[in-house]
């Protein structure tokens, strides 16, 4: 047994970061994996896998001990630059992508990202009664700063809320409330509380409403059609048509080696049915 001090420091080097890791693989981390044949969220030790397409062939891979998507965009942009000297023109992703620090990522590297946010599903169900209380339903006035919920009840502001991103930037949440809760007859349906609170980050709602508008248009909404086509058939092809279900090696060097093969194999025989005979 390790004295607790030292536990801690041998963790810390193992986890990197991370929440967890495998004691047979210290480069995996535990995570929710789709195949659940008990479907009890059993966790398994894994990698998470991103895959950068365009035309049919695998442009760029690798692989990452991360859980979420959320993580992965920045360094993989990175990887991208390395083996074609460029960043990509267009960026499309699903909503996992969607964080303040992969929008301004892309704003700064002239990406133009065609990239979901969290709630964009759900944001179209505005009449849904179930997410009629959602903070998206509640309209903001910029020039008196404060929101309206929809019940007419006014949320003013409060104070300002200091976060701390993963990336160790500081996010700063504006805080705003209403007094007049007790008035609203629907009230338990809003909120579980005395009076409804709400977070609000500007920055994020002006991402986000550049992306809606980006996603709204013509060419926005014909890029993202492609999307599933472009990404998901190279998973389906090599897991569900080849049968790849789990790295024979151990250790993160092995499984992207191995995965290169197979992306390699994927190219290669996409080249073979595009080639004229």
């Amino acid at each position: 047994m390790l004295p607790r001090k030292q536990k801690y420091e041998y963790h810390k080097t193992q986890f990197k970061g991370r929440n967890s890791y495998s004691r047979t693989d210290p480069d995996a981390t535990f995570m929710r994996m789709k195949e659940d044949h008990m479907r009890n969220g059993q966790l398994k030790p894994g990698y998470n896998v991103q895959v950068g397409t365009e035309a049919g062939f695998v442009t760029c891979y690798a692989i990452y001990p991360n859980p979420t998507d959320t993580r992965t965009l920045q360094t993989f942009l990175e990887q991208y630059r390395e083996n074609l000297n460029k960043y990509p023109k267009n960026l499309i992703a699903d909503k996992g992508y969607g964080s303040v620090e992969n929008y301004e990522e892309c704003e700064r590297k002239g990406i133009n990202s065609y990239i979901k946010y969290q709630y964009w599903e759900k944001e179209k169900k505005k009449r849904s009664k179930k997410y009629r209380y959602y903070w998206w339903n509640f309209k903001y006035n910029k020039e008196l700063d404060q929101f309206i919920c929809p019940e007419g009840q006014m949320l003013t502001y409060e104070r300002i809320r200091t976060r701390i991103r993963y990336n160790g930037s500081k996010e700063l949440l504006k805080i705003y409330s209403c007094k007049t809760c007790n008035e609203c007859v629907n009230r338990e349906m809003c909120t579980k509380g005395s009076h409804r609170r709400l977070e609000f980050n500007p920055r994020r709602y002006e991402l986000q409403n550049k992306a809606r508008e980006r996603l709204k248009t013509e060419r926005g909404k014909n890029l993202y059609r492609k999307r599933s086509a472009e990404v998901e058939t190279v998973f389906g092809q090599v897991k569900g048509n080849w049968g790849f279900r789990r790295f024979k090696g151990w250790g993160k060097a092995n499984a992207s080696c191995e995965w290169g093969l197979w992306m390699l194999a994927y190219n290669l025989k996409n080249l073979a049915m595009t080639c004229p005979r």
